[in-house]
């Protein structure tokens, strides 16, 4: 409990003292995860197709990812992602934002906004 509490003064203070910083940390843990068990080199250059990337996630936790393949984008911009992770094939979905989308976007619930409300649960989109 008292890491915890040392913890959220650390976040606290760091708000505080530092808030333009604090607040790119945030959006980018927010948009991003936690990206400090990628390793340097997969976070800067990115994955290298064939090649087999550890991720550690805990002491004695690793995980083993290989990037197969990566789709040309569609029409709204999305990227089929395919690797195996520990040996299981595995199909991700991600956005480029490089590439401009031809389909609008659906517009998100702005949780400052007391008139919109957000899902429940996240959808699926057809």
């Amino acid at each position: 409990m008292a890491s915890e509490d040392a913890a959220e003064r650390r976040r606290t203070l760091n708000r505080l003292l530092f808030p333009g910083p604090t607040k790119d940390f945030e959006d980018a843990r927010e948009k991003y995860g936690d990206v400090q068990v990628l390793h340097t080199r997969d976070f800067l250059y990115g994955m290298r197709t064939g090649y087999e990337h550890v991720i550690s996630l805990g002491k004695g936790v690793r995980l083993l990812v290989t990037l197969q393949t990566i789709s040309d984008p569609d029409a709204k911009g999305m990227r089929t992602v395919m690797c195996t992770l520990n040996g299981q094939a595995r199909q991700v979905g991600a956005r480029d934002d490089s590439v401009e989308a031809t389909v609008a976007a659906a517009e998100k619930a702005d949780s400052s906004d007391q008139g919109h409300v957000a899902a429940p649960s996240p959808g699926r989109s057809r």
